[in-house]
């Protein structure tokens, strides 16, 4: 952890910008955390693909977002198979069927 950093974790960014859309929504607040991850799109993506709460987690807060339990540290394979359209739950009260 950088402790010089307002940010949990060691090089992340909170980035503001214009996305579109917003102008639909103009008093609409929103931030996108963003890091850097020195690594391939084939290392990275086992991690992304089983993300979700029910899954691996968000490898975030876990007492926010992810009811208490922690995030996965390893890859786990039965959450490896995604499929177009698959909904990705967001929390207890989102979870898909």
């Amino acid at each position: 952890m950088n402790r010089n950093s307002k940010h949990p974790r060691e090089g992340s960014q909170m980035r503001t910008q214009i996305t579109p859309g917003d102008d639909l929504l103009p008093d609409a607040k929103a931030a996108t955390r963003a890091i850097t991850i020195k690594a391939t799109p084939e290392a990275v993506w086992p991690w992304l693909v089983q993300l979700g709460y029910g899954k691996a987690g968000w490898y975030s807060y876990d007492w926010i977002d992810n009811d208490f339990q922690p995030s996965a540290r390893q890859i786990i394979p039965e959450f490896q198979r995604l499929e177009v359209g698959a909904p990705t739950s967001t929390s207890p009260s989102a979870r898909c069927s």
